[in-house]
């Protein structure tokens, strides 16, 4: 069957008490951004309304085939690319105007369904830190692109490919370079960033295998941890400073697992998927010195194959086109307040961001760019453009970047002016 499936500036980098990079103006150093959870918090100002014709494009710079969106931090992004299915290719361009400021490659030889890119870097200001479709794990000097230290995600840990090629984009947290190897000798592990070393690895005695998520943070009841779900669903919450495994949850299954766990808030996770799975909210509850987790509702309102929802107000907003639906609005106790859908519009497996308030998502199917303003009364579109993208399968996440929008297809990735 076949399926879908971040000198960097210092400036402005600084660590919150729980670790997490947070963003100054213009800084997008990871996937899904600064707080891994697609939003824009340092966005202001941003266009309501756009000029006759869309947003003004700034530069287009062509790609290898794939899906991986890029990173940003101060002038520079950085992208990991794909040559004609023989090498991994990591890219500094200039935010300004997409030339090249060095590339740093790699022989990484193979093809998968689906062919091509498909993680984001992240970037600490130092160091640049990356994974591969087929589990090369790098790390390189901001500066010049030189190697610092290589890893293998797979043949390190005795893990197993998944069918459609390692999707799993690393995690920066607590001073630590985090990821899901979910293999025989360690299920999610954390790196000294300077040297590669090995700091912890939480185990796998369950062997649980990969499937396409990235690990996520959450604070719970006080402490940093870091959530990660691996093959068919499963996941669990270690401890971020020892990888001390805290809990465990199997109760949501999901035949091919893309999305990763959505925190909702400092108890309540998210997970949802493709392929009928739905969705779950469960919470993470603690008793004694223990922490369990308790399934809060189960249902179908929230079914995104591809597409990482975002909790905006108290709302769970996902283009969940897995069971005939579209861009949904939904309380966090599951009742669905409206589909997109009903309106007329639907998205394919497009993915969205959110900055200042404003909703950016790509239809999947055709590359057209919407912007749509959240609001639990109904579907609210303030501006559509055709023509920047096209498609199909333009599945890679919007990046927002000091009143720019970064915005890829399968084949090249358009800055267009949003401010």
């Amino acid at each position: 069957m076949r399926s879908c499936s971040l000198c960097c500036f210092m400036i402005g980098i600084v660590m919150s008490l729980q670790g997490i990079l947070i963003a100054a103006d213009g800084n997008w150093p990871q996937f899904l951004g600064p707080g891994r959870d697609g939003v824009a918090r340092d966005a202001t100002g941003l266009l309501r309304k756009w000029p006759e014709g869309g947003p003004k494009k700034l530069w287009t710079v062509q790609l290898g085939e794939g899906f991986g969106s890029p990173i940003v931090l101060g002038d520079s992004v950085y992208i990991l690319d794909r040559a004609a299915s023989k090498k991994d290719i990591l890219r500094r361009l200039k935010l300004s105007d997409g030339s090249e400021v060095w590339n740093y490659s790699y022989d990484a030889p193979g093809k998968v369904d689906y062919n091509g890119s498909r993680s984001s870097p992240a970037c600490d200001g130092e160091r640049i830190y990356s994974i591969g479709p087929f589990g090369h794990v790098t790390a390189v000097n901001v500066a010049d692109g030189s190697l610092v230290w290589k890893a293998h995600l797979l043949e390190d840990w005795g893990g197993k490919r998944p069918n459609w090629g390692i999707a799993q984009s690393p995690l920066l947290f607590g001073g630590k370079v985090i990821m899901a190897p979910w293999g025989k000798e360690g299920a999610v592990i954390a790196r000294r960033p300077a040297t590669g070393e090995v700091i912890w690895a939480t185990p796998n005695p369950k062997k649980i295998l990969m499937d396409y998520q990235s690990p996520v943070t959450m604070t719970l009841d006080g402490k940093a941890t870091v959530v990660a779900s691996g093959g068919n669903g499963y996941t669990l919450g270690v401890d971020s400073e020892t990888g001390a495994q805290l809990w465990e949850y199997a109760g949501y299954f999901c035949m091919i697992h893309i999305p990763s766990p959505t925190i909702v808030d400092a108890t309540r996770i998210l997970l949802t998927g493709g392929y009928n799975a739905g969705s779950q909210m469960i919470s993470i509850e603690k008793e004694g010195d223990a922490f369990k987790p308790k399934l809060l509702w189960k249902d179908k309102t929230v079914a995104s194959k591809i597409p990482q929802p975002i909790i905006i107000n108290g709302h769970i907003y996902s283009n969940s086109s897995d069971l005939n639906g579209a861009f949904r609005c939904v309380t966090l106790d599951g009742k669905q307040l409206w589909d997109s859908k009903d309106a007329g519009v639907t998205f394919d497996m497009g993915n969205f961001i959110l900055a200042d308030g404003l909703i950016y998502i790509i239809d999947g199917k055709t590359g057209t760019l919407r912007m749509i303003e959240p609001s639990p009364e109904g579907y609210k579109e303030l501006g559509k453009t055709e023509g920047l993208l096209s498609g199909p399968e333009a599945w890679s996440p919007p990046v927002y970047a000091d009143g720019k929008l970064l915005i890829r297809d399968k084949k090249k990735m358009v800055c267009v002016e949003v401010k």
